[in-house]
């Protein structure tokens, strides 16, 4: 007994064959992309839209050695650049010239255009990492991160910046990238600080934590 495949249905069967190839070798793609691609491609992504929102979380510690945190949230935009919105108590933030946060050292679009060109070294996490999201674990250089530390603790006028010179910095960064969007969901900044105070070795600890609004 012979069976006939009606052409039309040859024609849709290899119609569904052709998507599947085309969509498993998009996946293929995404899947193949180096980690400082990701990277790259992730940067450029969060610069297309006019504006974006984000929060910021920075935990820094108190003089008393106890872990104090503050909350932010912000808004970039393409042509005015940062801007912060409330503070963790929701009161509005007047942003000028002379705000703490008010320059490029915050501004998470300025940071990871800074990441891209200054990482010592970009690696995928791949324990942690999936299809739809990638965890992108930076190593900037030394001279990056001592050069962006000098600058936020001048913008912060911290009281000891001058009797506690920065000595050195290290900082390590987690970037969570959406695979199929190819933007930015997270981004996890922690960092070493080493002070001279009275001819000792200070340590502190800091960190930052960017979540971002980038849907459409």
């Amino acid at each position: 007994m012979t069976f006939r495949i009606p052409i039309k249905r040859i024609h849709t069967l290899l119609a569904l064959l052709a998507a599947a190839s085309l969509l498993a070798g998009c996946a293929a793609t995404s899947a193949e992309r180096s980690p400082r691609e990701l990277l790259r491609l992730a940067v450029s992504g969060l610069s297309v839209p006019e504006s974006y929102r984000f929060a910021l979380i920075e935990t820094d510690p108190s003089g008393a050695g106890a872990a104090r945190q503050e909350e932010w949230k912000g808004e970039v935009r393409r042509h005015d650049g940062l801007r912060l919105l409330t503070s963790g108590a929701g009161a509005a933030v007047r942003i000028d010239g002379s705000d703490r946060y008010g320059e490029d050292s915050y501004n998470p679009s300025a940071l990871l255009e800074g990441l891209l060109d200054g990482a010592a070294s970009v690696r995928l996490d791949e324990a942690r990492s999936d299809g739809g999201e990638a965890v992108l674990l930076i190593k900037p250089s030394a001279s990056f991160a001592s050069g962006l530390w000098s600058k936020r603790l001048r913008a912060q006028a911290e009281p000891s910046s001058a009797a506690r010179p920065l000595q050195a910095a290290d900082m390590r960064c987690e970037l969570v990238v959406d695979r199929h969007r190819l933007v930015p969901v997270e981004l996890t900044e922690r960092s070493r600080l080493v002070f001279a105070d009275g001819g000792k070795r200070v340590e502190e600890e800091r960190s930052l934590r960017f979540r971002f609004e980038t849907e459409p």
